[in-house]
């Protein structure tokens, strides 16, 4: 072997090598990934069936899993939304930036003595303190270990119990089979159900009592389902068509007792 061959060879060994040590490492990093070594959490989201929020100085949120969605158990009754609901689940696989051995620490100085906040996903309690000043990031307590994470989720948990409720009439996916106004059955074109199915109120708020307002009697069957049909009260207010179910207020534009094909007086 000549000296020209002899350095090729060198040369192709030295990248093989290379090659062999990239994948290794990228296996090693994968590897990590998979068993979850850098999240809060091992818990998948199908895994999650109940979750509690705590708040100072504001009523417990408490949601839980149900066959096809997920829904607000407590402080109102409804079908969660599942954007917000995603968010929430999304908090158990957070990335640990770092942590911190609490058994150093004064857990008063990150706010975790006493959380404001804290989350309990399935049996893991999660306990949100302050804000790390130099990057930001949150301080989190789960058993005995402080972890930092990028603060994406607290202002999602301190908002107002209503922001969780879904906004859609129908649950999504769901195909209505028939529609009784005032117990009598409307004529349900393709276009009618899909009006009711894919329509959103536009807010949702919380009453003790409606007052005694008049309106008419809304029932929806949905298809392949034997139970009690979603039931509303329809009130034809000055600017707004208002459903109501279940201490719940759904608000559509008035525009909606046309679209939806509603028999209210004045429409």
């Amino acid at each position: 072997m000549d000296r020209h061959q002899s350095d090729r060879w060198f040369v192709n060994l030295a990248l093989l090598g290379g090659a062999i040590i990239l994948l290794a490492v990228l296996l090693f990093d994968n590897s990590k990934t998979s068993q979850g070594a850098n999240t809060l959490s091992n818990l998948l989201p199908d895994e999650i069936t109940r979750i509690q929020i705590l708040r100072s100085g504001k009523q417990t949120i408490e949601l839980s899993r149900q066959s096809a969605y997920w829904e607000m158990e407590s402080p109102l009754q409804g079908r969660v939304d599942n954007a917000v609901l995603q968010r929430i689940l999304s908090i158990a696989r957070l990335e640990i930036v770092s942590q911190i051995d609490p058994d150093s620490v004064q857990l008063e100085d990150f706010g975790l003595q006493s959380p404001k906040i804290s989350l309990i996903i399935n049996d893991t309690v999660i306990g949100f303190g302050d804000l790390q000043p130099v990057d930001k990031l949150r301080y989190l307590l789960i058993k005995n270990t402080i972890y930092l994470v990028a603060d994406q989720h607290m202002s999602q948990l301190n908002t107002g119990s209503v922001s969780y409720i879904d906004r859609h009439l129908i649950p999504e996916g769901d195909i209505i089979r028939e529609i009784l106004v005032d117990g009598n059955s409307i004529e349900l074109t393709d276009d009618t159900r899909a009006r009711w199915q894919l329509i959103k109120a536009n807010w949702v708020s919380h009453i003790d009592d409606a007052g005694g307002e008049t309106g008419v009697k809304v029932q929806i069957r949905l298809q392949n389902q034997d139970a009690l049909p979603i039931e509303y009260r329809a009130v034809k207010r000055e600017t707004a068509l208002v459903l109501i179910r279940g201490g719940l207020e759904y608000h559509l534009g008035h525009n909606a007792i046309d679209t939806l094909g509603l028999p209210l007086a004045g429409s």
